[in-house]
């Protein structure tokens, strides 16, 4: 080889690294766009997470759009919580939790008109609807990379047998076409790994939620304001339900076991946070049943904080849950818990250590959360959380946690 030939060599070759490097550095600071879909951002765990994880990926060069359907106005919604962030945020209308082919069609053509306008590099869908008709959409514009996020297995205790039936047989399929399915825990995987008879171990991951529960942690126990608002005083015992007012909640079992527990302790009192569809269903059960003075309809409150403060007892009797943040949040702020079998409870309370696992059947209901109240009276409830289970809950949980771990998934890390 000449000399003529070994200079030309070399500069073809620093040319070629200079261009591979050039590419290299426009891909890393190319921000990643994102659209995240949601079915409704109602009053719950869900909504908190897709703000969270959409505010916090700015951080690792990254712009969010996020969509949401519409919530009933019988549960609220969180929208506040998504407006004045640092990413967009918009609600399409007819996307809605009910099935309805001409409203679901509506939303489908409006979510595939947003993909088209914003040519994201990611589409993020979380919940049921919103996962069927988000992904099905990014598909047809040809989106890179689709992730789904299941916040709990909903194929128990939501929907018909037939519906239920159809949503997995549509499952199975969109989940052989999505980049990646994210569980938010280890049981909850194995779940659907069961469900959907998926063959490759690494098409789910694990990724907790994410939940900022500072003021949780800085709340002191018993700070009676909330307590005083109901006109109780100390010497009343208030277990809590924290949760929607529809059906898989189960909150007709927990007023049934009220009729016994008032009479085996008389100063008890039941709060019941939430709205729902249920709402005059189950006053009209209270007040059949005799109670109506132990059982405080509260609503839906914006400072849950002073509500774990003053409750003796956070309750959950749920048919279903998935990782039940009002449990996270109730463990943060030090209030003891007592809940339901089912989901990702016993995760959530470490199997029993954190929290009082109690079973589903009504009978052994009410007898074991007898027992709880009367173990929390005596000071015998080994399960109450202390400053180390408060702290070792909000690292678990924290936001940062979540917004690297997905950020790291979309990266491929």
């Amino acid at each position: 080889m000449n000399y003529y030939s070994i200079i030309l060599t070399k500069t073809l070759t620093t040319c070629k690294k200079a261009f591979i490097l050039s590419i290299q550095m426009e891909y890393k600071n190319k921000k990643l766009k994102i659209l995240r879909i949601i079915s409704r951002m109602n009053v719950g765990g869900p909504s908190k997470h897709v703000v969270n994880l959409s505010e916090g990926l700015n951080k690792f060069n990254c712009t969010t759009l996020l969509i949401s359907g519409q919530p009933d106005k019988s549960e609220g919604n969180m929208f506040a919580l998504a407006e004045d962030k640092n990413f967009g945020f918009k609600i399409i209308k007819y996307l809605r939790r009910p099935i309805s082919l001409f409203y679901d069609l509506i939303s489908f053509i409006e979510l595939i008109l947003e993909i088209k306008h914003l040519s994201p590099d990611i589409v993020h869908t979380h919940t049921t609807k919103a996962g069927i008709l988000g992904r099905a959409a990014a598909l047809l514009c040809g989106v890179p990379k689709i992730y789904h996020t299941y916040h709990g297995n909903v194929f128990k205790g939501y929907f018909s047998r037939f519906q239920t039936c159809l949503i997995i047989a549509i499952e199975r399929i969109f989940s052989a076409f999505t980049t990646k399915l994210i569980a938010l825990t280890p049981n909850l995987a194995a779940e659907l790994n069961h469900i959907f008879r998926i063959k490759d171990t690494n098409k789910i991951s694990v990724i907790p939620l994410g939940i900022d529960l500072t003021t949780y942690l800085s709340t002191p126990r018993k700070a009676h304001t909330w307590r005083k608002s109901l006109g109780l005083t100390d010497k009343d015992f208030i277990i809590g339900i924290v949760a929607r007012l529809v059906p898989v909640k189960n909150h007709t079992m927990l007023i049934n076991s009220m009729k016994i527990l008032a009479k085996n302790f008389p100063e008890l009192h039941l709060a019941v946070i939430g709205n729902g569809e249920l709402e005059n269903i189950l006053k009209r059960q209270a007040d059949n049943l005799g109670i109506s003075k132990h059982i405080h309809f509260c609503g839906i409150s914006k400072e849950l904080e002073k509500i774990y403060s003053d409750l003796d007892l956070l309750v959950l009797c749920s048919k279903n849950e998935g990782t039940p943040v009002v449990i996270i949040e109730a463990l943060a702020a030090g209030c003891p818990v007592a809940a339901v079998d089912v989901g990702g409870v016993r995760e959530v309370l470490e199997n029993g250590k954190t929290g009082r696992l109690l079973p589903s059947e009504p009978e052994l209901f009410t007898k074991s959360l007898a027992n709880a109240i009367f173990d929390l009276k005596e000071g015998k409830f080994k399960e109450y959380p202390d400053l180390k289970t408060r702290q070792s809950v909000a690292k678990a949980y924290s936001v940062d946690n979540l917004v690297r771990n997905i950020y790291n998934l979309y990266s491929g890390r």
